[in-house]
């Protein structure tokens, strides 16, 4: 039987890294600028927390985290294909927020995957 990880990460330090915005040029699927699209702004966010077995209360050994951004029916998730490995039950992450807010998924062995919801 799986196990549950508590995620903390969202009670710790979780906001907008200064109040810069940053154009983003939006591209195709082949990462050419789109024409007549322009550049939309973004903004930079750092997560960082805690991953704890929610019995124990001890930190993770190791886990992943993929990131990703809230699909358009802001149901679900659009994740990334790579993921991060984290050690010692803590994370320190940058994000970008553009129009859709961004979210965490965190997976470890022997545990059910947990998504952090959207990281406003």
């Amino acid at each position: 039987m799986k196990r549950v990880a508590q995620l903390f990460a969202f009670s710790c330090i979780c906001g907008i890294a200064g109040a810069q915005l940053l154009p983003v040029q939006t591209r195709d699927s082949s990462g050419n600028p789109r024409e007549g699209a322009g550049s939309r702004e973004t903004v930079p966010v750092k997560v960082s927390g805690n991953v704890l077995d929610a019995d124990t209360r001890q930190p993770l050994p190791a886990f992943f985290i993929t990131a990703g951004i809230q699909d358009r029916d802001r149901v679900n998730f659009d994740w990334e294909t790579n993921r991060t490995l984290f050690t010692q039950g803590t994370f320190k992450m940058n994000l970008t927020k553009e129009r859709l807010p961004p979210g965490l998924l965190i997976e470890a062995d022997g545990y059910l995957p947990q998504a952090s919801g959207p990281i406003r």
